[in-house]
């Protein structure tokens, strides 16, 4: 056997090998099911099945092959195979190439006049992407189960750096980086173990020293070595560069540039040069995007009150039975810092002012929490049932109205009140550029478990790397999060 050959099949990883069979598997079972339901509901409506063994049947087969290919070869390009992908990238870029292919293998029916069951295209392609996801969640559980999924990752650069990419590393439970050694570049930079967020400091093993990176790199067995320099040692890093792409490993680069929007940012590249020129885009400001949130916020508000109105009114009427009204409103800071009415349940009780003054007058420890977080964890305001509908977030219903009358948004920062505006510091513009959402990356972050300042963060990171898609991933993680009913209180 050619000894280029041999490098090109010791390079090929078992787990690639295995995603590309469970995805052929998965695509072929979509096409079979719909075959099969479309068929039988022709024989139910029809008393006749639609689609014979004939000459159309296989060039059927023959497109949904081509189909098949297609599909897996978009995947492979974009390294579903071959790299560690984030798990809402893989579903994006399934439903594109999924629509993209269903218009195409509409059109060639079409244009070949090859008869065709429309319900058999159209559940095909239906079922491809949520079985593609069942098959990789499968393949994954599998191979966590036989200690073959998780990657071992070097993580190499500066110390304000190594700490936000450590945090971004571990929150992508999907891909399981497993940070095992830290290599600090440039003679400035100190970082102890003791400085590492609670969750990394069981899982990272080493920490080397400038000086002994080179020799560490030589004989290390990490699967991907990620490089996350600041200012002062980005030229620390080409030697080492070298080193890692001898060894044939994948490497990763995390540029010094925190605070910028860079998701989805455009990338130029200029011919025999190393300069590269990234253009951001602020998507949430532009007026075509802001016509599609406004009706993806329409259409999610009105079903969402159409369907919940009965749960609602019920607990309306159970909340009656406190005293005091079932609805009750504060004043928050809305888009362009212009007030609106935040509509709740009322979990509290009738005279919630005055407990409040009377507790924080009376208990300095209630009155840091409160000056720090303007929340309580053992709030006494807050009724039996009270309690059930802030841990289920259902007092925020109401804020549907809201949505509806286009002062809040489905998704969006959370709205604050008026004296809060202050602890966003330089942060205060992106609050103020989009409207206050009834969900938002907060609330699938942690919620009331975060920070005070690390909300902000993730509010500032909302605004200014928002794409519709960023919606639809927080909207179906706060199903989740409302499963779980984590960090709410």
């Amino acid at each position: 056997m050619p000894a280029k050959f041999k490098r090109v099949l010791k390079s090929i990883k078992p787990n690639s090998v295995i995603l590309f069979a469970a995805d052929t598997f998965m695509l072929t079972a979509a096409f079979v099911l719909g075959y099969m339901l479309s068929n039988k509901a022709s024989a139910v409506l029809l008393d006749r099945a639609y689609m014979p063994f004939d000459d159309s049947f296989g060039k059927w087969l023959a497109l949904f092959a081509v189909a098949i290919v297609t599909s897996q070869t978009l995947f492979l390009s974009q390294g579903h195979y071959t790299q560690r992908t984030p798990w809402w990238e893989q579903i994006k870029f399934m439903l594109r190439v999924n629509v993209i292919l269903f218009l195409i293998s509409a059109s060639v029916f079409y244009s070949l006049k090859i008869p065709f069951s429309r319900l058999w295209v159209l559940l095909s392609f239906a079922f491809a992407v949520p079985l593609l996801m069942l098959g990789r969640l499968v393949v994954r559980k599998i191979l966590m189960d036989l200690k073959r999924w998780a990657v071992d990752v070097t993580l190499i650069g500066g110390p304000q750096n190594v700490l936000e990419s450590l945090f971004a590393l571990n929150s992508d439970s999907y891909n399981t980086y497993n940070v095992r050694s830290i290599g600090l570049l440039g003679t400035t930079n100190i970082l102890k173990k003791a400085d590492l967020p609670d969750r990394q400091k069981q899982s990272v093993q080493t920490l080397i020293a400038a000086d002994k990176l080179e020799s560490f790199i030589r004989d290390s067995k990490c699967d991907i070595f990620i490089f996350a320099p600041d200012e002062s040692t980005r030229l620390d890093m080409q030697k080492l560069t070298r080193i890692v792409h001898q060894k044939r490993r994948q490497i990763g680069f995390v540029p010094p540039l925190t605070g910028m929007s860079l998701y989805g940012m455009d990338v130029q590249h200029f011919f025999g040069s190393h300069t590269v020129l990234l253009r951001p885009k602020r998507h949430v400001e532009k007026i075509v995007n802001r016509i599609f949130k406004r009706a993806l916020d329409i259409v999610g508000s009105v079903c969402g009150l159409v369907l919940l109105a009965v749960p609602m009114t019920i607990l309306g009427l159970y909340i009656r039975k406190d005293g005091g009204p079932v609805l009750y409103y504060q004043k928050r800071v809305g888009m362009h810092g212009k007030p609106f009415k935040c509509w709740k349940l009322r979990s509290m009780v009738a005279n919630a002012d005055e407990v409040l003054q009377t507790l924080l007058a009376n208990d300095p420890v209630a009155r840091k929490e409160w000056e720090t977080d303007f929340k309580l964890k053992n709030d006494p305001r807050i009724t039996r049932l009270g309690h059930f509908i802030r841990k289920t977030s259902i007092d925020e219903l109401p804020q549907l109205f809201n949505v509806l009358c286009g002062e809040m948004s489905l998704v969006g920062p959370r709205p604050i009140v008026a004296k809060e505006l202050d602890y966003y510091g330089k942060h205060q513009d992106d609050y103020l550029a989009a409207k206050p959402g009834l969900t938002g990356l907060w609330q699938v972050s942690g919620r009331n478990d975060t920070s005070y300042a690390y909300r902000v963060y993730l509010d500032s990171w909302y605004v200014t790397h928002w794409s519709l898609w960023t919606d639809i991933v927080i909207l179906f993680k706060t199903i989740g999060i409302l499963v779980n009913r984590k960090g709410a209180y």
